[in-house]
């Protein structure tokens, strides 16, 4: 699949921001992605898995937020006074999560959002206009950072523009993520600037699209594969490793395209627990995160 038709695919597939946003496990996994940045400390690296677990999402309801997860001191960077990419940034919620932590900003801070989705760039621009204030500038651009035809515009606009960049659970739907991930570090400021990915961890495979799907789902990132990327791409400091696993209820679909074979066999012959909820029967499964950072050296190659 091309690129081009890979983004077609994803956007005709991911239409419902709505529907999007109201998942259980979508505010969970940002909430989990939120507190994982704010407190990552880039000058640890990380290499071995976590065996952290965050338990069912009905947990999270019942009075846990971003501040029992979390306490200040725990913070590393709050990005205060920083200009921030959330790169295929959906709907804005791990945005929305970060504000959290900008509430009492010294310095302005800017966080732009980029997506090929204007649906989602409207849900995301909702918020925006809800959260910003004096402090905090939070804009958004559709934009598809590979698109030949605005090389020129975009490397004028982002090229070392940025002092982080964050893409949370949006990697494994990427056509070619190694491409993007080259094009994201020439957004950084050299020397200073650092990358976070979030997504999926999948040791078992990373693979295509599916057969009734034409939206790529690798069933999640591998630790060899994303240190391959990064270290072609030309970051230093590299944090690459599983960060956490959380349970969460999921669609059938989701199991099918992004978990490991073991669960996927137990769905097929239906050992997992299930519910009914408005969506369709949804099946309790621990998914796992990995984390991957990296920061642009001063002296790129």
């Amino acid at each position: 699949m091309s690129h081009q038709e890979a983004i077609k695919a994803n956007i005709k597939a991911f239409a419902a921001a709505d529907a999007y946003d109201s998942r259980e496990c979508m505010q969970v996994l940002s909430m989990l992605a939120a507190k994982t940045i704010v407190t990552h400390d880039v000058s640890i690296i990380e290499t071995q898995p976590s065996t952290t677990v965050y338990g069912n999402p009905e947990e999270f309801q019942s009075g846990i937020s971003l501040e029992n997860l979390i306490g200040k001191s725990e913070i590393k960077e709050t990005f205060d006074g920083k200009k921030v990419m959330d790169f295929a940034c959906g709907t804005g919620l791990v945005t929305e999560k970060l504000t959290h932590f900008l509430d009492n900003n010294k310095e302005s801070t800017e966080i732009v959002g980029i997506d090929i989705n204007q649906q989602f760039l409207n849900s995301f621009n909702e918020k925006a206009t809800k959260l910003s204030n004096d402090k905090l500038t939070i804009t958004s651009e559709l934009c598809d950072i590979l698109d030949p035809e605005r090389q020129s515009e975009i490397d004028s606009k982002y090229g070392e523009q940025f002092d982080a960049i964050f893409c949370s659970v949006s990697y494994h739907h990427l056509e070619d993520y190694v491409r993007v991930t080259k094009k994201l570090v020439t957004f950084l400021k050299k020397g200073t600037g650092v990358l976070y990915i979030l997504d999926f961890y999948n040791e078992d495979v990373e693979r295509e699209a599916s057969e009734t799907s034409a939206v790529r789902h690798m069933g999640g990132l591998k630790v060899e594969a994303l240190t391959k990327c990064f270290q072609s791409a030309g970051l230093g400091q590299l944090s690459i490793a599983k960060e956490f696993a959380v349970k969460t209820w999921q669609l059938g679909n989701f199991i099918e395209n992004h978990c490991r074979q073991e669960t996927i066999d137990r769905f097929n012959n239906g050992t997992l627990e299930k519910k009914s909820s408005s969506l369709g029967d949804v099946y309790s499964i621990e998914i796992s995160v990995i984390l991957a950072v990296g920061v642009r050296p001063k002296n790129d190659g």
